[in-house]
């Protein structure tokens, strides 16, 4: 089976991606050089340059349009057995992002064998060195990176799992596939996608297609177009056509120097797939100098996340400075409610510029309208309080939803400030409105439908009083106070 009479050819592929998604669409087209080298009988060295244009169309304020990826590197790869090869490869990369250069590395190891029949199986995994830091892609692309490093730590990876399968006798070949990977952004991107491509007999066309989710990205869905010839660049120097046939996929029954003379299995568009994840997740240009609040969904499904302004109070606030919502037209009861779909792992930045826009009094709300429907976890902020200082709570007072918790960002570590995990047994929970309890340290006035109360209401869930302060003051309190302009996170669990 081991062709090893076949001369080495060069590759050269030049090749089409369309990636689109709901939050970025990106084209690119590539150009890649192959060059291997025999050592000796199952024994190739070899060097790729990998070149790459992408236009991009990102729905985020300030994002990058384009990019250019350079690519060079090389590897090693020995036959074992004559059906079964193993490789190491290492890349240097430069990438071309927003008038500015960055570098990074990268290393590998790949696995290829032949299995029953025509059939092939490969293994792939590689790991992504520092492109840049924080510093340099807020300066660059114009967003809040955070104190975090943005682009490659010590764990950004990529794996992947590969069937080849002969439909035809000599042919087409097709190649089922699946990826994972996970980036160190600003924060952690964990993603996946599967796909199938198919490759003429000849090796000259492939035509490939792949869908996945990161939860950044969401849902992405990416086609591709290649032509792969080869190369035989001093055949100019003898007048004659560079040109050749590239190795075909199938000859007796598989080609299997296609183990140590194909392209390598790695994500060369990583630097700005990189910057994108890491845009799209940080908080908007809109956000400069203004406090956030960063609802995340821990969820497995999607939720609406409702946004009710109390009492319908805007101040200087209007629709334009909650991008993402949309007026809920159901759910205005007690004040002006905005609704959005948040996904699953992912999150949205809530951005409130109180020195400019003054005081606001807010209440989130999954699944449930704030202040009407029941049951509702609800969290409850106001910025600016008479105190100067923002007070917050989360409210079981229409029941319980789900789980939710409130991080404060007034330290540079952050700590939990108010958390429930059940409809019960909150009496000593600092920040929280236990089930039914209106006034903190009893239930007044209340909702009275039954699905309000879940379990039904014990007098004994709310708090005791605090002696040392005003009437119906919990202890611990129902709402406290923190820093004015503070950042916070909740959490739907």
């Amino acid at each position: 089976m081991f062709q090893g009479l076949l001369p080495n050819v060069p590759n050269l592929q030049l090749g089409y991606n369309y990636t689109f998604g709901p939050k970025f669409r990106a084209g690119s087209a590539s150009v890649d050089y192959m060059l291997p080298f025999k050592l000796g009988a199952g024994s190739t060295i070899y060097g790729e340059a990998h070149g790459e244009f992408q236009s991009l169309s990102i729905a985020q304020p300030g994002s990058p349009n384009n990019c250019m990826e350079l690519c060079f590197g090389g590897g090693y790869r020995r036959m074992f057995g004559g059906d079964t090869m193993i490789g190491l490869h290492g890349f240097y990369d430069k990438t071309r992002l927003s008038g500015n250069w960055y570098s990074s590395g990268s290393a590998g190891v790949e696995m290829s064998a032949m299995v029953a029949g025509h059939d092939a199986i490969d293994l792939n995994c590689n790991w992504y060195g520092q492109a840049f830091d924080a510093s340099l892609l807020s300066n660059s692309l114009g967003f809040n990176a955070g104190t975090s490093q943005v682009g490659f730590g010590n764990s950004n990876y990529d794996f992947q799992a590969g069937y080849s399968h002969e439909l035809y006798e000599g042919g087409p070949d097709l190649r089922l596939s699946v990826t994972g990977y996970k980036f160190d952004t600003s924060s952690n991107v964990y993603g996946y996608y599967g796909g199938a491509e198919l490759k003429s007999r000849d090796g000259v066309f492939l035509l490939k297609y792949d869908v996945g989710y990161d939860n950044t990205s969401q849902t992405f869905q990416s086609v591709s177009a290649f032509i792969n010839t080869g190369f035989q660049l001093e055949n100019l120097i003898a007048g004659k056509s560079p040109f050749l046939m590239p190795k075909p996929v199938f000859q007796s029954p598989r080609n299997v120097t296609q183990h140590t003379e194909a392209k390598v299995n790695r994500n060369f568009r990583h630097n700005t797939q990189a910057a994108i994840l890491a845009h799209l997740s940080e908080t908007p240009s809109t956000c400069t100098n203004c406090q956030t609040v960063t609802v995340v969904n821990n969820r497995s499904s999607s939720v609406t996340l409702y946004l009710g302004i109390n009492n319908g109070v805007w101040g200087n606030y209007t629709l334009a400075d909650f991008p993402g919502f949309q007026t809920d037209l159901q759910c205005n009861l007690s004040g002006f409610v905005l609704s959005m779909t948040l996904q699953s792992g992912a999150s949205i930045p809530i951005c409130f510029c109180t020195a400019t826009k003054g005081a606001i009094s807010i209440a989130l709300s999954p699944d449930m309208c704030p202040w009407g429907d029941c049951p509702q976890t609800l969290g409850e902020f106001t910025f600016i309080g008479a105190d100067s200082k923002d007070t917050l709570d989360i409210s079981l007072v229409n029941g319980f939803m789900y789980p939710m918790s409130i991080t404060s960002w007034a330290t540079t570590k952050g700590s939990t400030v108010a958390e429930v995990t059940q409809a019960t047994g909150n009496q000593n929970q600092l920040n929280v409105y236990p089930l039914s309890c209106d006034v903190c340290t009893a239930a007044v006035g209340p909702p009275t439908w039954a699905q309000c109360q879940q379990p039904p209401f014990d007098q004994s869930q709310c708090k005791p009083q605090d002696p040392s302060k005003p009437p119906n003051w919990g202890l611990p309190p129902c709402h406290t106070g923190y820093p004015m302009g503070a950042n916070y996170t909740v959490n739907i669990n």
